[in-house]
């Protein structure tokens, strides 16, 4: 009886370990399906504000649907930076601040290649900059700098 029990709760334990497995797979499947057409999006050789927003909408679109993990962290990372470039270039500085400081937190927590920092510290520093809040600007930009004398061959890269 004791064998039966225990070869249940196994059985049990693999169904629902492989089930979280499996939503887990089909839910990044999905993420990164929405992330190749915001990639489609933002890239066109020649955007509007429509193509722009839409794609916007699925870079956060893929924030809310990947797992905040180690293995994501490179497409979550961009989403965010490209999110927060599309919401610059219409004037939206504060949306694109917080963007910006979202790249750098998931780049700094998931331990993803130091250099990724140059564009949004620059960004952000411009936006800042935009806002008047030189203060914040100067220190994003020296930031930036920093960055860019460690690694003066990384923007070639990006």
């Amino acid at each position: 009886m004791k064998n039966k029990r225990t070869n249940l709760f196994a059985l049990l334990f693999i169904l629902v370990k492989f089930n979280g497995l499996a939503q887990s797979i089909v839910k990044d499947k999905k993420g990164l399906d929405v992330y190749e057409g915001a990639l489609v999006l933002f890239n066109k050789p020649n955007p509007n504000s429509y193509t722009d927003s839409m794609a916007v909408h699925k870079f956060l679109q893929v924030t809310s649907i990947l797992e905040p993990t180690k293995r994501n962290a490179i497409v979550l990372y961009n989403c965010y930076e490209k999110a927060g470039i599309l919401k610059q270039t219409y004037g939206f500085q504060r949306q694109a601040v917080e963007l910006y400081k979202k790249a750098i937190a998931c780049r700094s927590l998931y331990k993803l290649p130091e250099s990724l920092q140059f564009k949004p510290y620059l960004y952000c520093g411009a936006a800042y900059f935009q806002l008047s809040l030189f203060d914040s600007s100067q220190y994003y930009l020296k930031k930036s700098e920093a960055v860019l004398l460690k690694y003066p061959n990384q923007q070639e890269g990006q």
